[in-house]
């Protein structure tokens, strides 16, 4: 296909464009710019046409047709000043040279799928390059290629090349409203890439509009060009006009299935069999697992119908039914698949099955581009091993109270665990089971309707915290979710550390690639947005975006204000560079007239230099003389690293600080919090998420936050905190606190038994006088350092921990000494470990301290109160199943946790069928006072039953019941269980079979 070049004329401008500074182009004037496209406009192909303001009246309705998320067109959302519906590739080279001379944001749109509306929506006057007029597709069968433009849809592409051929296809989305451009610039998935890979491991060329205006194809671009924008989102780096694509061979006939399961059809264990199959079929063979809630068969009391879950299996196989029957039978006969549940077609028309068309449609109704809109929130995730059956079914219960979302799960295996993982920049290849899509939909417009939903979708995210990928906690693309990050582009820069937060989620370790990619292709960052995925390198500069297009205004401050508080701490040199870049910042200002980068920067901003992947990039103005001049900032360098070595040695006598002769104060480079380097060039994912802890703990009030940090590690170097651990305190009291096991979000747990202290002699032992009291704070400090060590401090890692407070015969607060310590260590733990505990379970809770909980209850601030669980002694175990799984309670509350059990393990399940020679069995009744006995019933009718433990009244302090039986003989245990009061019981139990024999 010939790629026509940009006319003498324009070429020109583009040069003339070029050669001007940014600081001199007009600011954004839409009368201009539209003088500007005409100006530039071809005779022989005209550009008026394409052009829609707001006084056309067409303008709406070219504007929502391609808007498919609702909650981007409403009232208050910005719209574009113009829409540049582009008829011929000129006019995109036009578009992005006008854009250049009258600093506007240019916004490329391609089918409008893009799930957070970036496409299509902005904080800044702008304008949209809508390019659904360039929609051409070149079939070539002889080469087996095709040229696709990127207006063309995935239904076009389907049809177009069904019409030269009955045995090819192409491996892409099954959406067929879906647009080219955005599909196949960020990955590009479907029913076929474990088969042929994704839409990117089959594009071979591409015709690209650089930021300089020019037409670039593979060759002109290089390879580096190339690679980025088959994955990495091609609007960061141009516009993409056309991509040219190696087709795929399919057979004539290929067999598609939907068989849904619910609970009550035993949905469980078939989904817990497919999370161990899907990745290892046959590659021909896509089973795709969709999973939400529905109306159940039964009613409630109140005549309305019980919610149930239901998971259903959708397949798309490369063959005729009878292979997919024999493969199916062999590999996953738990389904129980039939020849009735089968449909064979052809490719194309599988794409009107997975569209969710009428059956019988004509293949033509994929060239319809009405879409289906709607209001909805997505989010995705990744999973590397599978989910225990406890773990799924606790998912399904949840899921069940929230009712809306839904989940998606998209296996791997095949072609997706051959081609590496650097191959292009889409990174999620082997070691990867499935893909999670969370989706929920609804139809009421409005912010409340809104939030509550979203709400009801990043629920559902955190309580799959524990199943899926961790560190990064990985995210496609694709499915871009504003969730996890945004790009404010403070001054139409993007920062790279705002990149990278969510960078590394979709593309990990090729993400610093398309950063040096984006660096070298637009250094000016002339192609930029909120959801850029590959910024260039650049001091953060933050301004608060308007809610509207980064989700609710809670989630927005909170993000900007952590961004402050990181630029707070760069401009006052700790613990970034030294103090000198802001004095040199000073003297500038000075130089200036002084105050104008203050008043457009605020606090939270400046001049900063930073250090990432080892190359130091500065925003600074260049002296004119800077060649016969050492720099400033030169000779603090080399002072910082002679000072460093002088610390080293005087690091005891307390100096935190140096400065040199020359007046350059000198920062640790190596200064770290909880175990999270500060110093940006080391730790730049914890570093967030510690610096969000202090400005939640001062209600995102910057300034006060910051002077926490600093109080914080200056009492950590007096107290020496780092070195901690490797004291020997306080060795009698371990089974006073302890850490043991996790909650179900992956919380550490930590028990306090105050009750311990009612031992006289230990009493006195711990506080008899002051250095044995200073002991036991030191002690506490060192448990609490060990729980921060079972922390994830970084982003969708688990970074706080629950504690349980047991006050089981407590001496309380009249034992003045305990009273006196536990404020001191309450307090430093309150000061220095700020928003560490999720949550603080009191148990066992005496008379005494509800009385004291109401006294102090009005001078508790409302998030504190909302961490605090108090039980008394007869709801302990079921207050602390709701934050634990039974498996990982202790004993002594009630759980199946014993120490050093060898039996049963956290993994363990209770839910084995089988008949065995040994079967080992855990029950506790919630508040017992019940009758209790075990018996065991063989099998063959002309055996005798065992009696294993007679019938015996049980108190409400008995512990759990463990026991254990050896047969030789199949039969079954009968526990039985007899509740005399009548209040219903709750009953707990597992059982575990070994050794067991065939029956």
């Amino acid at each position: 296909m010939a790629i026509p070049r940009l006319p003498h004329i324009l070429q020109l401008s583009v040069l003339l464009v070029l050669s001007t500074s940014w600081a001199t182009s007009a600011s954004a004037d839409p009368e201009n710019f539209v003088h500007c496209l005409l100006n530039h406009s071809q005779p022989s192909h005209p550009i008026a046409p394409a052009i829609y303001s707001p006084k056309n009246a067409s303008y709406s309705s070219v504007l929502e047709f391609y808007i498919q998320n609702l909650r981007f067109n409403t009232s208050t959302t910005r719209k574009p000043f113009l829409i540049l519906t582009a008829l011929h590739e000129s006019h995109v080279q036009i578009s992005v040279v006008c854009a250049q001379i009258h600093n506007l944001q240019m916004k490329i749109r391609s089918g409008g799928h893009d799930y957070e509306g970036v496409s299509y929506v902005a904080v800044v006057p702008f304008f949209i390059l809508d390019m659904f007029n360039l929609r051409s597709i070149h079939v070539d069968i002889k080469s087996e290629t095709a040229w696709v433009q990127a207006g063309a849809t995935l239904g076009e592409v389907s049809y177009r090349i069904a019409e030269k051929s009955k045995t090819h296809g192409f491996p892409a989305g099954v959406g067929p409203t879906v647009g080219v451009g955005g599909h196949f610039s960020g990955g590009g998935y479907g029913n076929m890439m474990r088969k042929y890979g994704l839409s990117v491991d089959n594009i071979v060329d591409a015709q690209l509009v650089n930021v300089h205006g020019e037409r670039l194809d593979r060759k002109s671009m290089g390879e580096d060009l190339f690679w980025a924008i088959t994955g990495g989102g091609g609007a960061s780096f141009g516009v993409v006009i056309a991509y040219k694509i190696n087709l795929v061979r399919v057979p004539e006939i290929v067999t598609v299935f939907k068989v849904p399961r619910t609970l009550e059809q035993n949905a469980t264990d078939i989904v817990y069999r497919w999370q161990y199959i899907a990745d290892k079929l046959d590659d021909d063979l896509f089973i795709r697992l969709t999973m939400g809630v529905v109306n159940g068969t039964s009613s409630n009391s109140s005549g309305e119908n019980n919610k149930t879950f239901t998971a259903s299996f959708i397949a798309m196989f490369l063959g005729d039914s009878e292979r997919l029957l024999s493969i199916m039978d062999k590999s996953f006969p738990e389904l129980g698949l039939t020849q009735s549940d089968c449909t064979e077609m052809s490719w194309a028309q599988s794409m009107l099955f997975w569209s969710i068309l009428p059956t019988g449609s004509a293949t033509e109704a994929l060239l319809n581009r009405t879409q289906v809109r709607r209001f909805f929130k997505r989010k995705s995730d990744y999973v590397k091993k599978p989910i225990p059956k406890t773990g799924l079914k606790w998912i399904f219960k949840k899921m069940i109270e929230l009712e809306k979302p839904r989940l998606t799960f998209n296996p791997y295996g095949g072609k997706m665990s051959e081609i590496s993982a650097s191959a292009t920049p889409f990174p999620h290849r082997a070691g990867n089971l499935w893909k999670v899509q969370y989706a929920t939909d609804w139809d009421i417009p409005g912010t409340e309707a809104s939030d509550h939903h979203i709400e009801l979708t990043r629920k559902l995210h955190m309580y799959m915290t524990p199943f899926v990928s961790k560190n990064p906690r990985e995210a496609f693309y694709n499915y871009k979710d504003l969730d996890i990050g945004i790009n404010h582009n403070a001054n139409g820069m993007s920062s790279y550390l705002e990149g990278r937060v969510y960078g590394i989620k979709y593309f990990k370790h090729n993400f610093d690639r398309l950063v040096n990619v984006k660096t070298k292709v637009d250094p000016a960052s002339a192609m930029t947005s909120s959801r850029e995925p590959c910024p260039r390198r650049q001091a953060p500069v933050v301004e608060p975006p308007p809610s509207a297009v980064c989700g609710s205004w809670s989630y927005d401050k909170e993000y900007v204000l952590k961004r402050n508080f990181r630029a707070r701490v760069l401009k006052a040199g700790m613990p970034g560079r030294p103090h000198s870049r802001a004095s040199r910042n000073d003297k500038r200002r000075e130089k200036n007239g002084g105050g104008e980068e203050e008043k457009r920067l605020g606090e939270g901003g400046g001049g900063v230099g930073f250090w990432m992947g080892g190359e130091e990039k500065r925003v600074e103005e260049r002296e004119v003389d800077e060649k016969k001049e050492e720099k400033p900032h030169e000779v603090c360098d080399k002072k910082t690293e002679e000072v460093a070595r002088e610390n080293e040695k005087e690091a005891e006598e307390g100096e935190e600080v140096k400065k040199s002769e020359d007046g350059c104060e000198v920062v640790d480079k190596d200064i770290s919090l909880w175990g999270v380097p500060l110093f940006l060039g080391k730790g730049f994912e914890g570093i967030d998420v510690v610096f969000l802890k202090f400005l939640r703990a001062r209600e995102f009030k910057v300034n006060e936050a910051f002077e926490m940090l600093k109080k914080t590690l200056q009492w950590r170097k007096e107290s020496k905190i780092d070195s901690i651990l490797d004291e020997d305190v306080c060795a009698d009291l371990s089974f006073a606190a302890y850490l043991n096991g996790v909650d179900r979000e992956g919380h550490p747990v930590c028990y306090n038994i105050f009750g311990v202290f009612d031992n006289e002699e230990l009493y006195q032992m711990t506080f008899g006088n002051e250095e044995n009291g200073g002991q036991f704070l030191r002690w506490r400090l060192q448990l609490m350092e060990k729980s921060v060590q079972k922390l994830d401090l970084r982003p969708g890692g688990v970074t706080s921990l629950l504690q349980i407070n047991d006050l089981k015969n407590s001496p309380g607060p009249v034992k003045k000494e305990l009273r006196i310590a536990t404020k001191q260590a309450v307090g430093l733990l309150q000061d220095n470990y700020h928003e560490l505990v999720a949550k603080k379970i009191f148990i066992n809770v005496p008379f005494w301290y509800y009385a004291l909980n109401a006294l102090l209850s009005p001078f508790l601030t409302q998030r504190t109160k909302s961490k605090f669980v108090v039980a008394r002694p007869a709801k302990v175990t079921e207050t602390l199943l709701k934050y634990i799984p039974t498996q990982e309670i202790p004993a002594q509350y009630g759980g199946f946790k014993r120490d050093n059990d060898s039996e049963f393990s956290a993994e363990d399940g209770a839910d084995l069928c089988f008949v065995c020679s040994t079967l080992l069995w855990d029950l506790t009744v919630l508040g017992w006072e019940v009758n209790y006995k075990e018996e065991f019933v063989p099998t063959d009718e002309g055996s005798y039953t065992i009696i294993v433990q007679k019938k015996k009244k049980i108190g409400s302090n008995e512990s759990p019941i463990r026991n254990t039986l050896r047969r030789n003989e199949p039969g079954k245990v009968v526990l039985t269980i007899e509740n005399n009061s009548s209040k219903k019981k709750k009953v707990l139990y597992r059982y575990k079979a070994k050794k067991c024999s065939t029956l």
